[in-house]
């Protein structure tokens, strides 16, 4: 009989094993037992349908896996190359999109847009730092090498990151970054302090979230040198509403920014968003 060893040493029958994942994840070159008709493997992925302990995968695991599936038959027979073409192409994606890395609020499917059509970057409450090695290699890499058109900044109403931030209490060490968004309230602390409905000035501050990421994404040396080009890259603050689907642009005024601000941020001759 074809069997499958696990970690402890047991041999599992092929009869409980599911292909799951393409078979070079498992090694068939580990050993093989005195019975020339049974070969044995070496665990090294989650590929087959037993763990590491030799224990049926879990249901929530195998509804991955079972997910990837639908997708892959839904698409081919949508398109029988739709893999093919993925493949033989590189990316040119025409967005950015920075969003939060809520369980609801995941960017293909919000905006509608196919694989290959967004580069994607998502965080705690969709946060722009200067000093974020790894959003500012995704901004620089997807404004300079793919030069995408858009930048996308989508927060949502009912973010958990956002919510916290007006908690006077400490997060841990997530508060270290949460104080980027406690920033935020102070710089318009007038306006929020104008709101007396808790939940409305919850979502106001979500929205000015936005804002005031896309405006510390205008701020850095890689968006002001695309702008130097003829072709520059617009900036879009949005909002997702978990309550009906919709996604909303908000209103910012750039241009008033760049006009007020530009004596301490500018870094290069011509630098105006567009939109």
């Amino acid at each position: 009989m074809f069997r499958l060893p696990t970690a402890c040493g047991c041999v599992i029958p092929h009869a409980i094993r599911r292909t799951l994942a393409p078979p070079h994840l498992c090694s068939m070159n580990a050993t093989t037992s005195d019975k020339p008709s049974e070969t044995r493997f070496l665990w090294e992925g989650p590929s087959c349908d037993v763990d590491r302990n030799g224990q049926p995968m879990s249901a929530s695991i195998r509804k991955v896996f079972q997910g990837n599936e639908k997708w892959v038959r839904d698409s081919l027979q949508h398109d029988p190359r739709f893999f093919a073409k993925l493949a033989e192409t590189q990316q040119k994606p025409e967005f950015l999109f920075l969003g939060c890395s809520d369980s609801r609020a995941p960017a293909n499917a919000l905006t509608g847009l196919s694989p290959g059509e967004m580069f994607v970057h998502r965080n705690v409450a969709n946060i722009v730092v200067g000093t974020d090695l790894n959003f500012l290699s995704v901004l620089q890499y997807s404004v300079e090498v793919l030069r995408v058109n858009h930048i996308l900044v989508v927060g949502h109403y009912g973010c958990g990151g956002v919510l916290a931030a007006m908690e006077s209490r400490d997060n841990g060490l997530v508060e270290n970054w949460l104080r980027n968004i406690r920033d935020v309230a102070r710089l318009h602390v007038d306006e929020l302090d104008q709101i007396s409905d808790r939940n409305l000035k919850y979502r106001r501050l979500v929205e000015l979230n936005v804002q005031e990421q896309c405006i510390n994404i205008l701020k850095t040396g890689i968006v002001q040198r695309r702008f130097t080009e003829q072709k520059g890259v617009g900036i879009h603050g949005m909002v997702y509403d978990i309550a009906d689907g919709k996604l909303r642009e908000l209103a910012i005024d750039f241009k008033g920014y760049v006009n007020k601000y530009s004596h301490l941020y500018r870094l290069h001759a011509e630098n105006s968003p567009r939109s």
